[in-house]
């Protein structure tokens, strides 16, 4: 059994939550993945829940106790919807009464773990997508991030909605074939591409299903040459190399652009990691670009240690 203090980083995404228990050398002795955690999009009480389990599943790793937590730092999608954030912290607050528990946007704990306290910029593209940094001086700027209604353009949402639309322009003769009906179809369930709509609407395809179509895109791109599903990544890329620039343009570094990959969209498509590295030379000249492999929670356990709560 662990007897020194412990710290809890936790990302909640839009697709699901996941948990790290450190120790003070950040010496990782449990991890954990539950539900998804947009406060936004699912709501206070179906995201608390998400957390709770994932806190129970470390817990249950028998390495440490509950009296053993210093504190605990969360990253939460949708954190700028105030109303959902208060009774999501209330709900925590009840539930750990003894434990110190600070609430970050869901970018804060991806720039955290991929740069510590260093200048950068961390380009997130998962379900959602933003750009966000932090210049040498501490002043921060971000770009996009309002939710797939509004934005998540580069996103795997963003990817997913341009794969429907692209099959439905094909159906109605305004759009090259593409083997993403197929795919899409498929998804739904049906063999007839007027479903498609009502699917959407109806939220059978719903976001989260939406941006699973992303996986097939990348997939269809790489593998199978579909030059509609090509189109659409590159389309991504350049979407997130803007929004990156921007960043970075407003940070008004001086030093070379430092840019983090963050997000499920980065790890398995080289198309779309080449296409944005590509994108930003030609917005902001020589940059270095990497896939982030510190991860958003080891960015919230960093957080919880410096004992500075955000709500």
């Amino acid at each position: 059994m662990n007897v020194q203090p412990i710290w809890i980083g936790i990302d909640g995404g839009g697709t699901k939550v996941k948990a790290v228990a450190a120790t003070e050398r950040g010496e990782i002795i449990a991890e954990a993945i539950s539900g998804p955690c947009n406060i936004a999009a699912v709501g206070a009480s179906a995201s608390f829940h998400s957390v709770n389990v994932a806190i129970s599943q470390l817990l249950n790793s028998g390495s440490f106790q509950l009296s053993d937590i210093n504190s605990i730092a969360i990253g939460v999608a949708g954190y700028s919807h105030v109303s959902s954030r208060v009774q999501f912290h209330q709900l925590l607050r009840n539930t750990f009464p003894s434990i110190n528990i600070s609430l970050f946007p869901d970018f804060v704990l991806a720039y955290h773990g991929a740069f510590a306290h260093n200048p950068g910029v961390v380009v997130i593209a998962g379900t959602g997508s933003l750009a966000y940094g932090v210049a040498a001086d501490g002043t921060s700027a971000r770009k996009g991030g309002y939710g797939h209604l509004l934005d998540d353009g580069g996103s795997g949402y963003g990817i997913g909605r341009q794969a429907i639309l692209a099959v439905l322009s094909h159906a109605h003769g305004s759009g090259p074939p593409t083997l993403l009906t197929e795919a899409v179809l498929s998804c739904i369930g049906s063999n007839s591409v007027d479903d498609i709509v009502p699917a959407v609407y109806g939220g059978s395809l719903d976001r989260l299903h939406i941006a699973a179509l992303a996986s097939g895109v990348m997939s269809l791109a790489e593998s199978e040459n579909d030059s509609v599903s090509i189109g659409i990544i590159q389309s991504a890329a350049s979407t997130l190399a803007a929004h990156a620039a921007d960043v970075f343009t407003r940070l008004h570094q001086s030093d070379r652009c430092k840019i983090a990959c963050v997000g499920g969209m980065w790890q398995p498509n080289r198309l779309l990691l080449c296409s944005f590295e590509e994108e930003l030379i030609n917005l902001v000249g020589s940059c270095e670009v990497f896939v982030s492999h510190d991860s958003p929670e080891m960015g919230a356990v960093r957080l919880a240690r410096q004992g500075a709560p955000i709500v």
